[in-house]
């Protein structure tokens, strides 16, 4: 799942371990390589990968989302012992999280994205709101048009849409999650809400487990 926390340990890693300063000149690749290995103990935690998955990224080839398996394995190997790890090791894990940074970066490395994790996080078991929303996931889609957006899935319980209250609740969810977006600065992306219900997300989850 996607939440405030995960993106910006996704994003302070990647910031953190850039190449473009070595590009640039800025820095020789031995700097940032001597770098990367003494702040191993910020950027290689589980919190920057784990909430990575297919489903977050429906548009990815399948060529893309086996590579991007591949790399998130390659990234949590030896991660229990980051701070005895060597720097051939950490130097290896670095360099996977740059590839995964490449593959999906660009689709989550803005405001947009960051403001509805925090919005949601914060706002989702607001008792004005029914307690019907249980848990959100966030997905990186495209319109019909082809511009990116983001897809809120809200996690209902699966008596809430025969609720009476709940159509009110949903409603007042969606006006106030994109005028707090909007209040922080106008989105790079359409925001998309949709539901799930607790069994419908079960079903999901049993099924991207197999």
């Amino acid at each position: 799942m996607v939440t405030a926390d995960s993106i910006f340990h996704f994003r302070i890693a990647a910031t953190m371990l850039s190449p473009w300063e070595y590009k640039s000149g800025a820095y020789s690749k031995e700097d940032l390589d001597d770098f990367a290995f003494r702040s191993r103990h910020v950027w290689w935690n589980r919190d920057a990968v784990e909430w990575i998955d297919q489903e977050s990224f429906p548009r990815l080839s399948p060529e893309k989302v086996e590579k991007l398996r591949t790399l998130i394995a390659t990234f949590l190997s030896g991660i229990d012992s980051t701070r005895t790890a060597s720097q051939e090791k950490t130097l290896v894990a670095r360099d996977a999280l740059l590839e995964i940074f490449e593959l999906v970066g660009e689709r989550i490395y803005d405001q947009s994205v960051t403001n509805a994790a925090i919005i949601l996080t914060k706002e989702i078991r607001d008792p004005k709101y029914g307690g019907f929303f249980k848990t959100f996931d966030i997905q990186f889609d495209e319109s019909w048009t082809g511009d990116p957006i983001i897809v809120v899935w809200l996690v209902v319980e699966d008596s809430a849409p025969d609720d009476p209250g709940f159509r009110a609740a949903y409603s007042l969810f969606e006006e106030e999650l994109l005028l707090r977006m909007i209040s922080k600065g106008l989105p790079d992306r359409s925001v998309s809400l949709r539901l799930r219900t607790v069994t419908e997300q079960g079903e999901f989850l049993m099924g991207e487990s197999d």
